[in-house]
């Protein structure tokens, strides 16, 4: 498994953050089937860090409805990667280390931004929260594989 599959990316929430600030411990989604020395490695590599332990825990994809139609999300898995004493937590904002881009969603007017990510390029939706006006511009983060 290539380092960068193993990584998704960083989960920045709350929580997170907070674990990032007091604990030296950062939160990463990674692929189910990636084990605690692979993450490691992958941290240590693509952060140039020292890592002193890695814990992780796998979810169950949620049962999620629209309307009369059910259906489950993919299962996941996070890692929890603790720093060693003295190492400083990278900056998610200025990493290039997950190899994610920022890719601009204005298209055309009259369009909507969902047609136009589902004709441009399918493989770029993969929350529909990112597409939400409620939550800023319309920007969406794609993986490169």
């Amino acid at each position: 498994m290539n380092l960068y599959q193993v990584i998704h990316r960083p989960l920045v929430t709350e929580k997170g953050v907070d674990k990032k600030d007091n604990e030296r411990t950062l939160c990463f989604e990674v692929a189910p089937g990636a084990n605690k020395t692979q993450v490691k490695a992958a941290v240590e590599k693509l952060f140039k860090v020292k890592v002193e332990e890695v814990r992780t825990a796998n979810f169950e994809g949620k049962l999620r409805r629209r309307g009369r139609f059910s259906g489950y999300r993919s299962d996941w898995k996070k890692a929890y990667v603790r720093l060693k004493e003295g190492q400083k937590a990278p900056d998610f904002a200025r990493s290039n280390a997950c190899r994610s881009r920022v890719i601009n969603l204005s298209p055309r007017p009259g369009v909507s931004r969902r047609w136009f990510l589902a004709k441009t390029s399918p493989r770029l939706v993969r929350r529909s929260r990112w597409l939400s006006p409620r939550n800023g511009p319309a920007v969406a983060i794609a993986s490169v594989a």
